[in-house]
């Protein structure tokens, strides 16, 4: 979700799986994918943690040019060689102005720590412990809800 320009083949798949390990996502990274994609699409993404495919990625906005994986090498050599044809500055001054507007969601700061102290509360569970441990020793999580 960060970067510029997303090329990818058919067989590409992206999936966001912290929730397997029993912990919650960053306040500022939900907000960066709720800028990105429709709240439905972030839920499921987040609830589930299963990898979405090529086709559904480009139906989301995830990958910008899907190309066969022969052609993956030629074609984002070609599309980076038009980007640094262009101005160097120009480019970096609409990167960042870019970068600034797309992140810009008001949050109050009281809610923000109220946030952030309900994460620093999972991370301190034995749920996360568990489940740390079940993806160290390649075995389902076996969460208790503590």
């Amino acid at each position: 979700m960060s970067c510029d320009i997303v090329i990818a083949d058919p067989t590409a798949s992206f999936a966001i799986t912290p929730v397997n390990l029993g912990l919650p996502y960053f306040t500022t990274g939900l907000l960066h994918f709720i800028g990105r994609l429709h709240l439905i699409i972030v839920k499921e993404l987040f609830f589930i943690a299963a990898p979405i495919n090529a086709d559904d990625a480009v139906k989301h906005g995830v990958i910008n040019h899907l190309v066969e994986e022969s052609e993956l090498d030629t074609y984002s050599l070609a599309l980076a060689y038009k980007i640094a044809l262009k101005a160097p500055l120009a480019m970096a001054v609409i990167k960042e102005r870019l970068r600034v507007l797309s992140d810009y969601h008001p949050i109050a700061a009281q809610t923000f720590e109220r946030l952030q102290d309900m994460r620093r509360m999972v991370c301190d569970s034995a749920d996360y412990r568990e489940g740390i441990r079940a993806f160290q020793e390649k075995r389902a999580p076996c969460f208790t809800g503590q």
